[in-house]
């Protein structure tokens, strides 16, 4: 029986279309052709089937042939009825092995080892045909082959090109490349862009033989969208971060956001940030930029809690030599709404004494100018200019009182015994040598206790009253 007979060009035409329907890829396909032809020699050289020889045309047009040489043989009746399909699921069983091993043993990956710097996937596709002429003729001497991408399967303008890539096939006519590559075997470039398989749905590839440029271009499979390694569903990684990019930790461990005022949000729950030295800088280089706000949102009445543990304070240092132009100072607390309850509010909820409520100190050497003290009895005292307040107001130095000065219990007045110089008209002293009180009159002093002074009785009253405002 002839191979023909069983064999027809149209059996294996219907068989590869079984196949491209059921989904077998390309490369799968190509390898059972090979396998099929490989077989077929083997007949040839078992059986002592004899070659058709084909003759090959006069004035070749170069193609990339689907399609195995159909050759007219004779064999034994029921060979390829019983015997071909066992021979396929072989290949195919030892194919599956021989990957099988390959992935899991042979080319096991071994942990991984991450960079220290991005490092992008080489971005290369592997191609492999079967060059033949019009009579499917192997074409085997160096053919010059130029590549393309469309993003569309037909019209449109290709998105990469190759340069023109001259190709030795072996002796069967088939041959590899790769698209992309600049440097190795089969190198075929220039380098492709990341963004042809990150930013497109689709991408075609287009063969151009010597002149000719082949009908029907074919569909990248998705394997190659395995570029997309170096994005993350579409977004690349960068650093500093930009709008529609992946923030990544640096080699100095840094995570930087170039986006202009950007956010971090958290829609629900605690956002906590959490180091063992947690620091918050701003860059800015002018006066009123870089500054750091904590607020609360809007209409929540949310407070800010600042909880330093144990010994640990909240330390605020201050540079400047005066504050920036608008704010009354370095530490400013505004409320325009304020109707009760306090601006400012402390709190020591112990019976504990002997320690400051508040203390302000200045000077090149600083020492204490206002002290509001616990005392014993929880008795709160101010000193003014006096450390160690003994009085609920201690005052060391000059006072003055621009209004009215009622006292409800006790009025002391300086001890000298002789007459002090005075601070001005009005001034009081007490004697203790003759225990008269005087009074400086704007000229002299006037001891008030003398029944033959100047002043009367209602001179007098202008400077002292007791309790009950008479004199």
């Amino acid at each position: 029986m002839k191979l023909t007979g069983i064999l027809k060009p149209s059996l294996i035409k219907q068989y590869f279309q079984y196949l491209r329907a059921k989904g077998t890829n390309e490369s799968s396909i190509k390898r059972k052709q090979a396998a099929m032809t490989k077989f077929i020699a083997f007949a040839q050289d078992t059986y002592g089937i004899n070659k058709t020889t084909i003759k090959k045309a006069s004035s070749p047009t170069t193609r990339l042939s689907k399609n195995l040489l159909l050759i007219k043989e004779k064999m034994y009746p029921n060979f390829f009825t019983w015997y071909l399909p066992l021979l396929l699921l072989t290949l195919l069983g030892t194919a599956m092995g021989i990957a099988v091993y390959r992935q899991f043993f042979s080319n096991a990956n071994s942990p991984l080892a991450y960079p220290s710097s991005l490092t992008s996937p080489p971005r290369i596709l592997s191609f492999q045909g079967r060059l033949t002429d019009d009579s499917d003729n192997p074409i085997i001497t160096a053919t010059d082959f130029i590549f393309r991408l469309y993003t569309v399967e037909t019209d449109g303008t290709p998105v990469w090109t190759s340069s023109t890539c001259a190709i030795t096939p072996d002796q069967d006519g088939i041959f590899s490349t790769r698209l992309g590559a600049t440097t190795g075997s089969n190198a075929c470039g220039p380098v492709i862009s990341e963004d042809i398989f990150t930013s497109n749905n689709g991408v075609w590839l287009e063969v151009q033989v010597n002149t000719e440029v082949l009908d029907n271009r074919q569909p990248i499979a998705s394997s190659a969208y395995a570029l997309n390694s170096e994005t993350l569903q579409g977004f690349p990684p960068a650093s500093p971060a930009t709008a529609s990019t992946i923030p990544i930790i640096d080699s100095s461990g840094d995570l930087l956001i170039g986006a202009s005022n950007p956010d971090i949000v958290s829609s629900s729950g605690t956002f906590t940030l959490t180091g063992e030295i947690l620091s918050l800088t701003s860059s800015g280089t002018d006066v009123g930029e870089g500054g750091i706000t904590l607020q609360a949102a809007d209409t929540s009445d949310a407070s800010i809690t600042l909880n330093p543990d144990g010994a640990g304070v909240v330390d605020m240092i201050f540079e400047g030599t005066a504050p920036d132009t608008g704010y009354g100072g370095f530490v400013n607390a505004t409320n325009a709404s304020l109707t009760s309850g306090s601006l400012y509010y402390g709190e020591v909820a112990s019976n504990a004494t002997g320690y400051n409520m508040l203390e302000f100190q200045a000077g090149e050497t600083p020492s204490e100018k206002l002290v509001f003290q616990i005392a014993d009895g929880l008795e709160g005292r101010l000193g003014i200019n006096n450390a160690s307040p003994t009085q609920a107001l201690d005052v060391s130095g000059n006072a003055t009182a621009s209004g009215n000065l009622t006292a409800g219990g006790q009025i002391q007045t300086g001890r000298f015994i002789s007459a002090p110089t005075a601070i001005g008209e009005g001034a009081l002293y007490y004697n203790p040598t003759d225990n008269n009180i005087y009074m400086y009159d704007g000229s002299s002093w006037v001891d008030l206790t003398d029944t033959g002074s100047t002043l009367n009785e209602s001179e007098v009253e202008a400077f002292i009253y007791d309790n009950d405002n008479t004199l």
